[in-house]
């Protein structure tokens, strides 16, 4: 028997609650919110933003050339402390000491003066370290500041000032623009800190140590040819009296001075001493350091020269021409691993320090060639005999080993003085 099936207990149909149409919220319509059309917000137009007009798109030697004019307005007015535009001389509003009319003020607000960023460039563990540091405005560089950091640097620093607004102050032509113009002093916690305006370019050492720079010819006569139509102007524009060259003389007196007697030396060098005074050059104004990482370059000319802490207003020009041969030639084995040919230059190995000068002043070569076409060149133009050159690469060793502020750098090329050959050089094979 089965059990009935029960039939399924119905609910009652309950109407569905249909929830009142709620017309479609319109939210009274608000008109399309068109956001009370706020003029375009044109932005005050900003001059199509130019990025301050952007002189960027000048040549280096026009933004050098406008540098050095906004410097040289800056040292001969007296700055208005209300103007925004670009900032110059109001870097030094508070008075304690000049140069050439400009006021003075101290690092620490510089560096802390909004627009402006520090920019580290180069340091040096030398007796008389000082540490060079850029100021970067929305322009590119405004200003270079050379920061004392011993009491032994504090004068080379001030001195090194005074003499770029004597140099400004007798005339350079249309070279002014690649000579810093100083702005005036900063007070770095007691030591002077000099303000010059900002050069621009790229300096030489940057394509020197580029890949293969110094194995291709062409890009080593280019850096002579550059350095040297420099220095001719330069010269030309400083020129003074004619005296003797006492370049190697005066050299072996600051060796004795530094080293101590040098009486083998004196002897083996007396000949060349004596080649080279019996020329005579103008006196001119110097550099002092005219090697080729204080030279800013920009299509195929020097745009700017920096660091003029070791210059004259009168001195030996042949030191500049000197320096920069002996300078260029020191690194030609850098790049290659010790005990390997130097490639493009046949005879070279980078067996020595100080390999590549010997290399210049004893061996042959089309190197060897264009540095002693370099020094005769200058020679002729200086109205001296060009067959000096090799003596003058001499002299221009001996003058590092006299002046430069690190004492092994120094002790390093009086060592090359005793191995190198007063003979002539070999004659090249055919």
């Amino acid at each position: 028997m089965t059990a009935a099936r029960r039939p399924a207990k119905a609910t009652p149909a309950q109407p569905v609650k249909r929830i009142p149409a709620q017309p479609a919220k319109r939210t009274a319509a608000q008109p399309a919110k068109r956001i009370p059309a706020q003029p375009a917000k044109r932005i005050p137009a900003q001059p199509a933003k130019r990025t301050p007009a952007q002189p960027a798109k000048r040549t280096a030697a026009q933004a050098a050339a406008a540098a050095a004019a906004a410097a040289a307005a800056a040292v001969e007015q007296t700055p208005d402390p209300q103007q925004q535009s670009r900032p110059s001389a109001d870097l030094t509003s508070r008075r304690r000491t000049t140069l050439g009319g400009m006021p003075l003020t101290t690092l620490a607000q510089a560096l802390a003066r909004p627009g402006l960023h520090p920019v580290l460039l180069a340091g040096s563990r030398d007796p008389n370290a000082k540490l060079t540091v850029m100021l970067i405005d929305r322009w590119g560089p405004a200003f270079a500041v050379k920061v004392a950091t011993t009491r032994l640097a504090a004068d080379v620093v001030q001195t090194e000032g005074e003499l770029l607004c004597a140099l400004h102050a007798r005339g350079l032509g249309t070279l002014g623009a690649t000579v810093p113009r100083p702005v005036g002093f900063l007070d770095a916690d007691g030591l002077p800190a000099l303000v010059t305006g900002g050069l621009l370019g790229t300096p030489m050492a940057v394509s020197y140590h580029q890949w293969r720079h110094t194995a291709r010819r062409r890009r080593v006569r280019a850096d002579f040819v550059a350095a040297g139509g420099w220095l001719t102007s330069f010269q030309r524009q400083t020129a003074g009296p004619r005296q003797g060259v006492m370049l190697l003389d005066s050299a072996l007196t600051r060796i004795e001075e530094r080293f101590g007697a040098q009486a083998e030396l004196r002897r083996r060098l007396r000949p060349i001493a004596d080649l080279l005074a019996s020329q005579a050059t103008p006196r001119t104004a110097v550099h002092g350091d005219y090697w080729f990482g204080n030279l800013l370059f920009d299509r195929g000319a020097v745009v700017g020269v920096v660091d003029w802490e070791a210059s004259a207003l009168s001195g030996e020009p042949l030191r500049d021409v000197a320096r920069f041969a002996v300078s260029y030639s020191l690194y030609l084995d850098r790049h290659v691993r010790p005990g390997s040919k130097v490639p493009h230059h046949a005879g070279l190995r980078a067996d020595s320090w100080g390999a590549g000068l010997l290399y210049a002043v004893n061996g042959s070569g089309w190197y060897p060639d264009l540095v002693l076409g370099f020094c005769r060149e200058a020679l002729t133009n200086l109205g001296a005999d060009g067959a000096c050159a090799r003596a003058l690469l001499v002299a221009g060793i001996a003058d590092v080993a006299a002046t430069a502020d690190h004492p092994e750098f120094a002790r390093a090329h009086l060592d090359l003085l005793s191995r190198v050959h007063l003979a002539p050089p070999p004659a090249r094979r055919p």
